[in-house]
């Protein structure tokens, strides 16, 4: 577009930047940046997300805090991509405050703020969050029943996990692939296994035939966890089952499913 002298609308430079930012090319992110400066390109609250954006999920923390500073009009969108950007960091006391500090909150900022509290390890604060969301914050969507299963399966609350997987199946959003994956493994790390297969039964798996490969993925991760829980429950013909399914299918087999598979093979007796 450039070479043939059309010059790029708002819309065009922000697909541009999310590209860069999905790619993880900070440097080319730069370059665009760079571009629009040098071209004198009005900059509105949609294209300075994208911006902040490249530098947040890019890992360059200290120009995103910069660029977020000197926006004018920042909307819950620029909160929220800045507090992921400290909790890619491992920032969570900064994460934290700004999340406090926000003047209104939405559903993604809570997602935000508790799912990055777990995974850097934080997950009483989370689960703390997670309660407090209930009582004041947003209603919970479909990423927020994944994370509070997630929560669940690590702190080993399974009476917890069966609240949450009761009011999924209420709302009739039980067949989310997320929030499925997520049933299964919290399920199987509580030693609910009956409860996993279960769950894992009424699926219809695309597995790797999909051409969508983030089903693909969560069949594949759902099977690992199912491999995972057979094998620490001692059920460990039904954990070759699953496994050699996963292999016919030629769904991805990851070192975790392997180390589970080799336990088995030396707990059994032919």
């Amino acid at each position: 577009m450039v070479i043939e002298g059309v010059c790029p609308n708002h819309f065009t430079l922000s697909s541009v930047l999310k590209c860069c930012s999905g790619l993880n090319e900070l440097k080319l992110g730069k370059g665009v940046h760079g571009w629009i400066i040098r071209n004198q390109i009005h900059v509105d609250a949609v294209l300075a997300n994208s911006i902040l954006d490249v530098y947040a999920k890019c890992g360059d923390v200290v120009v995103a805090e910069r660029l977020f500073d000197l926006m004018r009009d920042k909307n819950t969108i620029s909160w929220n991509v800045m507090i992921g950007a400290y909790l890619r960091d491992g920032d969570t006391e900064k994460s934290f405050d700004l999340f406090q500090r926000m003047p209104s909150k939405d559903v993604a900022s809570w997602n935000t703020i508790i799912d990055g509290l777990m995974q850097n390890g934080l997950e009483r604060s989370a689960l703390e969050l997670l309660y407090e969301m209930k009582e004041k914050g947003p209603v919970f969507n479909e990423v927020t029943f994944s994370i509070a299963l997630g929560l669940a399966s690590i702190l080993s609350l399974l009476d917890v996990g069966r609240q949450v997987h009761g009011i999924v199946i209420r709302l009739g959003i039980n067949s989310n692939e997320f929030i499925r994956t997520s049933l299964i493994d919290m399920y199987c790390k509580g030693g609910g296994t009956e409860k996993a297969s279960i769950v894992f039964n009424c699926w219809p798996l695309m597995f790797m035939s999909t051409e969508n490969s983030e089903i693909a993925y969560q069949d594949a991760y759902a099977c690992s966890s199912l491999v995972s829980g057979y094998v620490k429950n001692g059920n460990y013909e039904n954990a070759f089952e699953v496994f050699n399914t996963m292999v016919q299918k030629c769904m991805k087999v990851d070192k975790f499913t392997i180390t589970s598979i080799i336990s088995a093979s030396a707990n059994v007796v032919y």
